[in-house]
């Protein structure tokens, strides 16, 4: 199935570009595979095999998502093997994987998105992923014994941090769809509701 959607290219520019990203976020999964950081390696294999879809179901090498979705997908990744960010970096990879996501939902399933309801679709799944994370800690709080949260009001910020991060990746990927394409009403060039 051929993509519909503008942010997959052809271009060998942007697949040089992006297979550059693919490589990082590939080297992160081994150094935290390495280091025994189970969490942060199953998340970069995840982005991983996300970046990979369109080459694997178009056949072609040149087939990628936009150089710069997975440019941001790669830091977001590698950022907490290289200590950037801070305490906000856990919330960095959800919003970037989101859009890609979108994006391969858009061109290779029926799904027909707005890029204003990829920008949503984005911050929503940031938030859900936020609040499963708070639920994954209290149980194993509860069943396990261990202490990861420490106090209402440290919950509530990580959830005002995972939404607020959110929101900017929100934010940035409207910039970015408004500079891909200028009437940016659809995702997909020809399809959707309004023809």
């Amino acid at each position: 199935m051929a993509p519909r959607t503008g942010v997959l290219t052809y271009e060998t520019t942007n697949a040089v570009l992006g297979w550059a990203a693919v490589g990082v976020i590939a080297g992160a999964a081994v150094a935290y595979a390495a280091s025994g950081d189970a969490l942060d390696a199953t998340v970069a294999v995840a982005a991983l095999a996300l970046a990979l879809v369109p080459p694997a179901v178009s056949g072609r090498a040149t087939e990628m998502v936009a150089w710069e979705v997975l440019a941001l997908v790669a830091l977001a990744v590698a950022a907490p093997f290289a200590g950037l960010f801070g305490e906000t970096v856990q919330y960095l990879p959800v919003p970037a994987l989101a859009l890609v996501v979108a994006v391969e939902l858009d061109a290779f399933t029926d799904v027909e998105m707005t890029a204003d309801f990829a920008v949503v679709f984005t911050v929503m799944v940031t938030m859900a992923v936020a609040g499963l994370w708070v639920v994954a800690r209290y149980a194993s709080d509860t069943y396990l014994g261990t202490s990861l949260l420490t106090t209402q009001t440290a919950v509530m910020w990580d959830l005002i941090i995972a939404t607020a991060v959110g929101v900017v990746a929100g934010a940035v990927f409207e910039l970015y769809f408004r500079r891909l394409s200028p009437g940016h009403a659809r995702f997909r060039e020809g399809r959707g509701a309004v023809e």
